[in-house]
């Protein structure tokens, strides 16, 4: 795990502290195909808003 993951991993943690209640659900990429494609489009570090059709 690189620095920056584990910078976001903690932010997570840290985040989740302050909900009550949290459940969290494995969804794999191919179920969620939009997801995954603005996880690999902001990875890239060639994100712009032009990437994203707004419905």
């Amino acid at each position: 795990m690189g620095i920056q993951a584990r910078e976001v991993e903690l932010d997570a943690k840290d985040l989740m502290q302050h909900f009550g209640s949290i459940r969290m659900k494995h969804i794999y990429c191919e179920a969620n195909s939009v997801a995954d494609y603005l996880a690999r489009l902001a990875r890239s570090n060639s994100f712009t808003t032009r990437d994203i059709i707004i419905f």
